[in-house]
């Protein structure tokens, strides 16, 4: 729906709905992590494979979402530039690519199972775990 709306803001709004509803997983809210740090996480350890390319995955996250908040909770419409489409589609792609197409994403049956996932990934990066990420 997103790649044929002809408002920008609405546009941007679909491709964001779109990566939170896939990747925003929690069984219980938390009250220390906000959903956009969250996300940026989930998005940056799915499609990162660095750790520059993640860092470059979560500011774009922070930047669309602080688009977002604009419009939602703004009073004017917002200016959304073509390379802000862009990387809201791309980002919404390769997620979508990804979880369809390649292991172990894939292969996992619920939301629950890919943030566990992910949480996994980045404990192991940030060496809050020696556990072997094969398991």
């Amino acid at each position: 729906m997103a790649s044929v709306e002809t408002d920008d803001n609405k546009a941007l709004l679909l491709y964001l709905i779109a990566i939170e509803s896939i990747l925003n997983y929690s069984e219980k809210a938390s009250l220390y992590v906000p959903v956009t740090v969250s996300l940026a996480d989930s998005v940056a350890f799915l499609l990162g494979k660095n750790k520059k390319s993640r860092m470059q995955y979560a500011k774009h996250i922070f930047d669309l979402y602080g688009l977002r908040s604009a419009i939602v909770h703004g009073s004017k419409r917002q200016t959304i530039t073509d390379l802000d489409l862009h990387t809201a589609l791309s980002i919404s792609h390769q997620i979508i690519r990804k979880i369809l197409a390649e292991e172990p994403y894939k292969s996992f049956a619920s939301k629950k199972e890919l943030a566990n996932f992910l949480l996994k990934e980045k404990k192991y990066e940030m060496g809050e775990t020696t556990d072997d990420r094969s398991k």
